[in-house]
């Protein structure tokens, strides 16, 4: 391109040496670059390198139509080629057909080839497929034969990230093509951008591409052309990456007949986001992708990671990547709900993905997405040094408000907050204000601390689980923690609120128990913090189920509430906090079997807060409580117009401010209660992916919609995708939970209980045993879901013959059944049926009579004591 355009053309022939095919490619990518001018800025020609491409500006013609394409074509350029190669204008009609695929329409175009949006109309139904048709120097023979082995591993990518391959093949003229899956949808950044995501929305959107090249880096596939362009983001968020592995077609470098005769075929590469491995042309493995992937999030962070040669310095590639950033995707005004620093963490992350060497970046891309997943948990992550008190900090970070007490004395200590004045006076303590402070910071500082010595004794640090740290905290709690009463309290509220966020069950109501109790104590039994108190244990017990237990904890705190009010009056705090405590207890009086208690005190709950006008959010959240109390009450058309009217005044709420899957999941619940499969499979299905967006991989906002979602299936005798949904059910609580944990028990039943209703009893009995063995450990014997547990594998036992052995389950299960009373009678009805039988065939009538009275209420006696569809109590 030095040459003058009148010398161009004898330097070419010159140095193409009378090889025709050559001399027609090298013509071709000339005038390629003399038209667009801006598919690269120059051409390194000792290295094949092409150097970084200018982007479409958002709005342009160009980024508009590569927008709706599966495959990208590079550079996007106003012209591109024909099918024998030679430059196509602009103005040049498409082919009518490639191969047996009627074109439609032209998605792209640029240096690598055309894409055409097309069709196949010899089959029966059409579907739209991205047709990407290849230069001609594609075609020589060796690269031929490597073409067919490289388009059957891109057939093997399975993956809801990766845009599929569906066909390909060869035109007469030897131009090979790929038939891609059409997308519709937006590039990552701009979709992110148009919506003006979050950092944090930003990160879990990445996750789904570090999920999809994990997936392809375990298949021995490497993208090797990670880029914007080459992502989709459809209507409902789904990412799908595109043109997944044609950088691997194209590369040749194993064949170097290919390389030594078509340079430019050896090494296709966007300059901004390849690795600087892959500019030298040396050999390219997983940390490859893992660099694109860094320049990839830096562009939909905003961040240029202080990066913008082709070929980066030492300094440069240790440079913060915040250190400048990207204007919106490009533009002036910066990207919409991204701040002007990204948090250090991720700052880490971003500088470790673009390290100059590839051993020193993330091993593949599933490891970055597990520093990501950190990062957004608030726990340490891998790319930092940590030191205790970093990792101390990321703890309480991450359980800010399970630690909320122990946090507010070190915030006291050193803000010098009043309200610890007020308790030494009344508690007539005679020291000083300053002196108390200070000890209170010392000793929850010193506790957390030690926690980290302690358990990081023979363990990393960084994998350190909360939940060892906390039964640690408990010992430690009883060993040091007494030398006041306000410090003791404020640990013991941390301990308290942290395992009830991890769904500990035994601990919790001790550590529940001593804090009222020390509570009473220091203020007396009708004060309102410990009415407050009560409010928040009731509300742990529901999310246990234990739900008369909790109905004794609300109404004492609505009795203390009351008493308070009628000796002085009630301010706003004082009827928000009645009122919210009236919408969690209409939650365990449905369960109690007392509909129209629920309903009523649903309602009143619902008009003090209108009276109250205490904003959206508490009216959403009570809106959603009475639709949850008037369907346990059987009026089903009453909750469906609440649920449809909550549904629709939601839509206006910022993303990640109401739990908005649980309202899905609950109508969806109603819905197939209604006899409406279709739309309640629709809701449990959109349910589930606003838990996952808001939780990433966590399992906890997702188990109860997975698990119901399995249950539809089920019952529409969709029994394959029920088992794979079982099991990615069981495998992610895994990875999140301890082995004891009953959540633990959960995640092995879901699937036993698939095959009981596949007629698989034999199957799933070990996936039975198991979950009752852990319940039992976790829950205690007596707990209604250790009980179903027993009574599910009898179901087992009695279809396999084994009624010896199902008897003694039934006989020990049925009463705690009956005591907890439980939203269980399904389960009660099917252990009786059971027993029954089993007294009957075993000749012992009067015993069948007498089981067969324990089950009061009518209805059918479904095949097995699956859950009924769960429904999620409201969280006030």
């Amino acid at each position: 391109m030095d040459h003058e355009r009148a010398a161009r053309e004898a330097f070419i022939a010159g140095e193409c040496r009378g090889d025709a095919e050559l001399e027609r490619s090298v013509r071709a990518l000339v005038d390629e670059f003399t038209d667009t001018g801006d598919w690269f800025r120059r051409v390194a020609l000792g290295s094949g390198v092409l150097l970084e491409a200018t982007p479409d500006p958002p709005g342009s013609a160009g980024s508009a139509r590569s927008a709706r394409s599966a495959g990208s074509a590079e550079g996007d350029s106003a012209s591109g080629t024909g099918l024998d190669g030679t430059p196509r204008s602009a103005s040049e009609p498409p082919p009518e057909f490639v191969g047996p695929y009627r074109v439609l329409e032209i998605l792209g175009q640029g240096g690598m080839g055309v894409v055409y949006l097309a069709e196949r109309p010899d089959r029966d139904f059409r579907m739209p497929v991205a047709l990407k048709v290849l230069h001609p120097y594609l075609a020589s023979p060796p690269y031929r034969n490597r073409f067919v082995a490289e388009r059957q591993i891109l057939a093997g990518l399975a993956h809801p990230g990766i845009a599929r391959l569906i066909d390909g093949g060869v035109l007469e003229d030897g131009t090979p093509y790929l038939v891609m899956e059409f997308v519709e949808g937006s590039d990552l950044v701009s979709w992110a951008d148009a919506r003006g995501l979050d950092t944090s929305s930003r990160v879990r959107l990445f996750l789904q591409v570090c999920r999809a090249v994990g997936y392809a880096h375990r298949n021995l596939v490497v993208h090797r052309d990670l880029k914007p362009s080459n992502t989709r983001v459809t209507a409902d968020g789904e990412v799908k990456l595109l043109d997944f592995g044609i950088a691997r077609v194209l590369d040749a470098e194993a064949d170097s007949e290919i390389t030594r005769l078509h340079p430019f075929a050896g090494a296709p590469l966007t300059p901004a986001f390849a690795s600087p491995e892959q500019r030298r042309g040396d050999a390219i493995g997983t940390p490859s992708d893992v660099y694109s992937m860094g320049r990839l999030l830096c562009r939909l962070l905003g961040a240029t990671a202080g990066v913008e040669s082709a070929a980066p310095t030492e300094a440069r590639s240790h440079a913060s990547p915040t250190s400048t950033l990207r204007a919106g995707a490009d533009s002036p005004d910066g990207s919409p709900g991204v701040p002007d620093r990204l948090p250090a963490d991720l700052d880490a992350i971003l500088r470790k993905a673009l390290r100059e060497e590839p051993e020193d970046r993330y091993g593949s891309a599933d490891d970055l997405g597990d520093d990501l997943v950190r990062y957004l948990e608030g726990r340490p992550v891998r790319a930092r040094d940590g030191s205790r008190r970093y990792h101390l900090r990321k703890f309480m970070a991450r359980n800010r408000w399970a630690v909320a007490a122990a946090g507010v004395a070190i915030v006291a200590a050193l803000a010098g907050a009043a309200g610890l004045a007020a308790h030494t006076v009344r508690l007539g303590v005679e020291r000083d204000r300053v002196a108390l402070e200070a000890e209170r910071a010392e000793a929850v500082t010193g506790f957390l601390l030690d926690l980290f010595d302690v358990a990081g004794e023979g363990t990393a640090l960084d994998t350190i689980r909360a939940g060892t740290l906390l039964r640690l905290g408990e010992d430690r709690l009883r060993e040091r923690l007494d030398q006041h009463p306000i410090v003791r309290l404020a640990m013991l509220d941390a301990l308290a609120q942290a395992n009830s966020r991890l769904g500990v069950a035994a601990v919790p109501e001790r550590l529940w128990g001593e804090r009222l109790d020390l509570m009473v104590a220091l203020h007396g039994a009708d004060h309102v913090d410990v009415a407050r108190a009560r409010q928040l244990f009731g509300r742990h017990l529901v999310g246990l189920r234990h739900f008369g237990r909790a109905t004794e904890e609300l109404e004492e705190s609505l009795r203390i509430q009351e008493l308070i009010a009628a000796r002085s009056g009630q301010g706003p705090e004082e009827r928000k906090l009645l009122a919210s405590t009236l919408t969690i207890l209409s939650t365990p009086l449905r369960f109690l079997d007392m509909p129209d208690s629920a309903v009523a005190v649903a309602r009143r709950a619902l008009a003090m807060t209108r009276a109250e006008g205490v904003g959206d959010l508490d009216l959403l959240e009570s809106l959603h409580s009475l639709a949850f109390v008037l369907r346990g009450a059987g009026d089903l058309d009453g909750a469906e117009a609440l649920y449809r009217e909550v549904l629709e005044a939601s839509v206006a709420m910022p993303p990640g401010a109401w739990t908005s899957w649980q309202l899905l999941n609950n109508f969806a619940s109603l819905l197939r209660a209604q006899g409406k499969p279709e739309e309640a499979e629709a809701h449990f299905r959109e349910a589930l992916a606003v838990a996952r967006s808001l939780s990433g991989p966590d399992a906890l906002s997702t188990e109860g919609v997975l698990g119901n979602l399995v249950d539809l299936l089920v019952s529409l005798g969709r029994h394959a995708e029920a088992e794979a949904l079982a099991l990615e059910f069981e495998k992610a609580l895994l990875e999140t939970h301890p082995p004891d944990h009953w959540r633990a028990g959960r995640a092995r039943a879901r699937p036993g209980l698939v095959w009981i209703e596949s007629d698989s009893c034999q199957r799933g009995l070990p996936f039975l045993e198991d979950a009752a063995a852990i319940y039992t450990e976790a829950l205690g014997a007596d707990h209604a879901w250790t009980a179903r547990a027993q009574v599910n594998r009898a179901f087992c036992l009695v279809s396999m013959g084994e009624t010896g052995l199902a008897r003694p389950l039934l006989e020990a299960s049925l009463p705690h059944l009956l005591a907890e009373r439980d939203p269980v009678w399904h389960t009660i009805e099917m252990a009786a049926e059971l027993l029954q039988g089993i007294h009957a065939v075993e000749g012992r009538p009067a015993e069948a009579e007498r089981v067969r009275r324990l089950a009061v209420r009518p209805g059918a006696i479904p095949v097995a004591a699956a859950p009924p569809t769960s429904t999620v109590p409201p969280t006030p």
